[in-house]
């Protein structure tokens, strides 16, 4: 008999016209990080897709990705909501705000976990806000 791993990806929330999804909060870190950029890449490709069949507007899609430790919970007094806080969002955050449009910009971190699954292009240098210069990459 053969098992398969299910790995579990989670709508967080939307927040305007972003998008919060995490993976690996079940334990496998690297194999929830090369689902979520396959995630990415579906969503770059379906949204060029519709791009290509509606020419009465031209949607961007920038997406950032980053992995590390993260504290998760239950807030509000009436209506509940799961979220989750810490220095690992904010990055990930950081990763899509210096994004390009229709590309998958990923963290230092993120790059050591799936180095050898995808193709990347190096980014060198990068300002982040409260961070400093670091090397990031996009997904190709």
């Amino acid at each position: 008999m053969i098992f398969q791993q299910v790995i579990i990806l989670k709508k967080i929330k939307t927040i305007g016209d972003s998008y919060f999804a995490v993976g690996g909060l079940n334990g496998d870190s690297r194999q929830s990080a090369i689902s979520l950029v396959l995630m990415a890449k579906e969503m770059v490709k379906k949204l060029s897709i519709l791009n290509e069949r509606i020419d009465k507007m031209d949607l961007q899609l920038r997406i950032g990705i980053h992995c590390g430790d993260v504290v998760t919970g239950v807030i509000g007094k009436h209506k509940f909501a799961y979220d989750l806080w810490g220095a690992a969002v904010n990055f990930a955050s950081r990763m899509e705000s210096t994004s390009e449009p229709g590309k998958i910009h990923i963290s230092e971190n993120l790059h050591k976990l799936i180095k050898e699954d995808f193709r990347f292009i190096k980014r060198k240098g990068l300002k982040v806000k409260g961070v400093g210069n670091i090397d990031s990459y996009f997904v190709e």
